[in-house]
């Protein structure tokens, strides 16, 4: 797929757009990417792949503490690759890539962000746009952003030459530094290594965090915490974090504490345990089912955490049991979007008015002239007409001769009617002899007469079928 047509966005979304995407918490900032792939999985939903770039409070120093701008608007380009779900995306965004030696241009006139720099994330190292250090398809990469940049914006000023030679009086340490010690052999011992390096080894397959998730080192999240206490840990770092995850999601529908004196309700969602039983039974199944695809796994926890924000509806249901975590896991965007399964979305619609065949006779029951032409039974001697009363539900048999006039009416949905009167043995013997031998009817048909209608409800059954027209 080359292109994500979706309803929510405007415009579209295309490779090499670069957009903002919702973050994990509500207090971060959005994160920045460019598209790079666009995929549809089995369930429909649309899988975006963003190459990130990183705001400098993100960016770890490996020495400790965050890579600072002067500049608020600057980003640093990177070229860790994440997946995030289509419906994350919040809009497009403007991005320059500005050479270290050129000026930044006026942000009245080209609102947007800046690149100057490229960050490693597993080095924690930032280099200059311009360094030509890079891979050969990295540096290409580099090149053509810069190359767009220059389209637009024109040939930019030179900067001071003496701030030009600081920074890059600067970088060329750096990279003497790092060029030093790749020259020397590595001999890590366990005890030596840093923890995220500890942590990426347990971990079979793992790919580094987006912008903005939590680094072992920081302190244990509130999630961490709700789940240590309430022993629903798994001792799986990748399951653990998406749990914590989960149970943050949920806790804006939860009653965090209660009153003096008050007795729990049974609508009531305590925290942390309604959340915790609810995510804990969710992230189980789900490891059940997609254990063995990681991939499909972290795919399929980033929709439902994602979801069980922006949904109170599916979040209230799933604390309170009215969706069972199996029926989740199977439901679509759109039904997880909503917080309710297609059946029960269908159910709440209000439905469409019929067209229908009406016919001007009176119900010999109910006395009501809503009669509608149910069926036409096409015989040789003439069409007979199965006709039922829309009141009270009551069906008979008639010859097209006693219908007086047919007309195309727009009723309401039928709704289930009342139960009818006990049969009686006369009507029902009537009623017998209208669908017997082909003689018999026509000796009928003979016989039968036409009675006016009459505005009083019939007290009697009569004894001719004529008669109940």
């Amino acid at each position: 797929m080359s292109a994500c047509d979706c309803s929510n966005f405007t415009p579209v979304i295309e490779q090499e757009d670069s957009v903002l995407v919702t973050p994990e918490e509500k207090n971060l900032k959005p994160y920045i990417a460019f598209i790079k792939e666009i995929n549809q999985s089995n369930d429909g939903s649309i899988i975006l792949t963003g190459q990130w770039l990183y705001r400098p409070e993100e960016a770890e120093k490996r020495s400790g503490g965050n890579w600072v701008s002067s500049d608020s608007r600057e980003l640093f380009y990177s070229f860790h690759r994440d997946e995030v779900s289509a419906e994350a995306v919040m809009h497009k965004c403007v991005i320059h890539f500005i050479p270290s030696h050129k000026q930044a241009p006026l942000r009245s006139k080209h609102p947007g962000f800046i690149v100057r720099k490229v960050y490693d994330p597993n080095q924690k190292k930032l280099w200059n746009l311009t360094d030509e250090d890079y891979e050969d398809s990295k540096q290409a990469e580099i090149n053509l952003l810069v190359e767009k940049t220059r389209d637009v914006l024109g040939d930019l000023p030179d900067i001071d030459h003496e701030d030009a030679a600081r920074e890059q009086d600067t970088s060329d340490k750096d990279k003497r530094q790092i060029r030093k010690r790749t020259m020397m052999p590595l001999r890590i011992n366990k005890e030596n290594r840093l923890p995220t390096e500890v942590s990426s080894r347990k971990v079979s397959g793992g790919q580094p965090d987006t912008p903005g998730s939590s680094l072992p080192s920081e302190p244990l999240s509130e999630g961490h915490l709700v789940l240590l206490q309430a022993k629903a840990l798994t001792k799986n770092r990748a399951r653990d974090r998406w749990l914590e995850k989960l149970v943050q999601a949920v806790k804006y529908v939860c009653k965090l504490e209660m009153s003096t004196g008050d007795l729990p309700e049974v609508e009531d969602l305590m925290w942390p345990d309604a959340a915790v039983s609810a995510t804990s039974s969710l992230e189980r199944q789900a490891y059940e089912i997609l254990s063995s695809d990681m991939h499909k796994y972290n795919i399929k926890m980033r929709q439902l955490e994602f979801n069980l924000k922006n949904s109170t509806l599916l979040a209230q249901r799933l604390l309170k049991c009215e969706l069972d975590a199996s029926k989740v896991l199977i439901m679509t965007p759109a039904e997880l979007k909503e917080g309710l399964t297609a059946e029960e979305k269908s159910a709440q619609e209000p439905e469409e008015p019929e067209t229908m065949q009406m016919a001007d006779v009176r119900c010999a029951i109910c006395g009501e002239k809503k009669v509608g032409v149910k069926d036409i039974i096409h015989v040789g001697y003439g069409d007979r007409y199965q006709l039922e009363c829309l009141k009270c539900g009551h069906s008979w048999y008639s010859s097209r001769d006693s219908i007086a006039s047919l007309t195309i009416q727009t009723v309401a949905p039928k709704q289930t009617v009342g139960t009818a009167p006990a049969s009686n043995p006369k009507l029902d013997e009537v009623e017998k002899a209208t669908v017997s031998t082909e003689g018999q009817k026509q000796g009928i048909l003979e016989n039968q007469t036409i009675q006016q209608p009459v505005d009083e409800p019939v007290k009697s059954i009569p004894s001719r079928i004529g008669d109940c027209q």
